[in-house]
């Protein structure tokens, strides 16, 4: 099973399971959730690589979910998908932060391949991270090139007696 999570939001228990299937198919894990705040909930108990969120909604809509959602988790992803699809709709949506706009109906292969292609990006956001935090150790002076017994057992000995650095 992958580690990545998946909250698919939709008022209509159909579409929900017709893309749970998809997902479990994949291997990726996932929960449902039938109304927006529902999901806001569930947001807040565990996190989620990626959203799925239907555009109409009763209570709150999914570009007002997708708002709140960018707000308070910014590193999710979130594609609004719909059947009422419009150019302004959509263009609203990606500029409140959507990843992509999805109209029903679609191929189950259109869909796989979205949660595939938004699961690549992240991991390359992630190593990006990861990189320009092991840059920076590099060109603060706290990254040493060396692989013998003597400089590791220096090291340990070193990070054993030094006061700990205050971290900005």
């Amino acid at each position: 099973m992958s580690e990545k999570r998946i909250l698919v939001v939709d008022d209509s228990l159909e579409n929900r399971e017709l893309l749970s299937v998809l997902i479990e198919r994949n291997g990726w894990e996932h929960q449902t959730a039938d109304r927006a705040r529902a999901a806001l909930k569930m947001l807040e108990e565990g996190s989620f690589d990626l959203v799925l969120a239907d555009l109409m909604m009763p209570e709150m809509n999914g570009l007002e979910l997708l708002a709140e959602v960018k707000r308070q988790w910014p590193d999710t992803d979130v594609v609004i998908v719909t059947a009422f699809g419009s150019i302004p709709t959509a263009i609203e949506a990606i500029k409140k932060g959507a990843y992509s706009y999805l109209l029903r109906p679609f191929e189950p292969e259109e869909v796989v391949l979205l949660i595939k292609k938004i699961f690549e990006v992240q991991g390359i956001r992630h190593e990006n991270v990861m990189l320009r935090e092991e840059l920076s150790r590099f060109t603060e002076g706290q990254f040493m090139v060396g692989k013998s017994y003597e400089l590791k057992k220096t090291l340990r000995l070193a990070e054993s007696v030094a006061p700990p650095t205050p971290r900005c």
